[in-house]
């Protein structure tokens, strides 16, 4: 008789945890920690921050690029990514010490900037990742065309399996939107 295909499978390595800071992003590490302790995987924390570029953009569009002489400088552009930057590693400190207190042993920690949903891929690639796990927001129309989805980015381009956790699973559970059409 020939052993089960599925007995054969080793379990993950490594897993990326991408984080953006946000309460929502936190939710996945209630299916991270069992995930990795159950195979024993060493945990890739990643947070994303942004490019000069990026910074640039958002400064424009926020409507305060041209300001005293008529634009941002330099030094304005590099504070404001070097604290995006320290605000990442905080993050990544308190989800370090989140999983080590819960059992994982292997916990590593990166910060990389550009564009999220690319960047992810490209460290699940470069990491030799061999599973993914992070929220999704859950935003939906006009506010997902305008933001774009990080999440969708990543189900399209993902080189390993994908585990995405809804940061507001009451969105999702129509018992609560019945309770609240009924209260109304």
């Amino acid at each position: 008789m020939t052993q089960s295909p599925w007995k054969q499978r080793p379990g993950y390595q490594r897993i990326l945890f991408p984080i953006d800071g946000s309460r929502d992003a936190h939710v996945a590490i209630l299916e991270l920690v069992p995930l990795a302790l159950a195979s024993g995987a060493a945990v890739v924390v990643l947070e994303v921050t942004e490019s000069q570029r990026q910074v640039l953009a958002r400064a424009s569009s926020a409507g305060w690029l041209p300001a005293g002489d008529g634009f941002l400088t330099e030094e304005d552009v590099r504070s404001s990514m070097e604290a995006q930057r320290r605000a990442a590693a905080d993050h990544q400190r308190r989800v370090q010490f989140e999983l080590e207190q819960a059992g994982v042993e292997h916990v590593e920690l990166i910060v990389a900037e550009g564009h999220a949903g690319p960047v992810i891929v490209e460290t699940a690639e470069s990491t030799r990742c061999d599973a993914i796990v992070m929220a999704t927001h859950g935003r939906s129309g006009l506010s997902r065309m305008l933001l774009g989805s990080v999440a969708e980015y990543v189900v399209r381009h993902s080189p390993c399996p994908l585990l995405l956790v809804p940061a507001a699973p009451h969105r999702r559970r129509p018992e609560t939107s019945r309770a609240a059409a009924a209260s109304r």
